[in-house]
Order: structure tokens, then C-alpha cells, then sequence
């Protein structure tokens, strides 16, 4: 399968100290309302101000804004409108290191679109203040015709 990768944020320079895997599934359903009230707010018109208001500052410096805009606008015309979302597995682990204390969990999201299907990762983290948006990755299903995938993300 080929992949295109058109952006990727990798919060580079962070070294983690410790890591754990959290059983905790309060924490995880907690991730996934909040993943599934950011979702439908990104997708349903394609709108970076709704990743941009919830990012992580760490994300911002590796993919700014005009990058998100991007994103989205390829997503808006690769995809267009999304006809339904859900939520297909989750994951999440303890975080410790200089820069970032709390939890951490990715999930994925299948979504339903008027020109194909895609797949967002969508990697969030929680600490004192809130949540905050560490990743949005879109992997576009395959072309039937090239068996190509796309991965879009910041």
C-alpha cells in the first residue's frame, strides 16, 4: 500500500521519561466525548479554526496554521461532506516528562464521506488545563483505481 504523507507532527525533542499503559476506561471514555465533539466540529464543513482553537501549543510550532488550512482544504475537496462518524479504537497511556504532564490517548475515527471513506487518528492529551489536540491525522481510503492511500495530517 503507498502512502502520501502530506504533513506530520511529530512532538520532536520531547524525550518521555516514563511511560504506562492506563487501563483506566473512565480516562479513555472521557478522551472519546471529547473526540467525538471535535470531529464532527472539524469535519463538518472542514474547519481548521476548530483544530486551531484546541491545539496543543507543542503542535502549533511544528504545524502551524497555515499548514492546518491546508489540510483541511485538501480534506474539503478530496472528501467533501461527512455523512457519519464512529469512533473504531481507542488507546492511551500516563505521560511524565519535562514538558507535558497528564494522560494521553489516540482514537481512531472512521468516517463516511460523499466522495470515499477515511480513517482520523486523532491523538489528545489531558492535564490540569483540559484537553488539548496533540495530532489530527486523515488517511484516505484507497483509489480502487491506483490502490493508493493518502495520509493528510498535522
Amino acid at each position: 500500500m503507498l502512502y502520501h504523507q502530506l504533513g506530520v507532527v511529530a512532538l520532536a525533542g520531547t524525550a518521555v521519561l516514563a511511560c504506562a499503559v492506563v487501563s483506566d476506561s473512565a480516562f479513555l471514555s472521557e478522551g472519546q466525548k471529547y473526540v467525538e465533539t471535535v470531529v464532527p466540529a472539524v469535519t463538518q464543513s472542514w474547519n481548521a479554526d476548530e483544530i486551531l482553537t484546541r491545539a496543543d501549543p507543542r503542535m502549533l510550532e511544528v504545524f502551524p496554521a497555515d499548514r492546518i488550512r491546508e489540510m483541511t482544504e485538501q480534506c474539503s475537496r478530496k472528501l467533501g461532506r461527512v455523512r457519519s462518524a464512529r469512533t473504531l479504537l481507542s488507546s492511551g497511556g500516563v505521560v511524565a516528562n519535562a514538558d507535558m504532564m497528564g494522560k494521553e490517548a489516540s482514537y481512531v475515527v472512521r468516517l463516511d464521506c460523499e466522495k470515499g471513506a477515511a480513517d482520523v487518528t486523532i491523538t489528545v492529551h489531558k492535564s490540569v488545563a483540559g484537553w488539548k489536540i496533540l495530532g489530527f491525522y486523515v488517511k484516505i481510503s484507497a483509489d480502487p483505481s491506483t490502490g493508493a492511500s493518502r495520509l493528510i495530517g498535522s
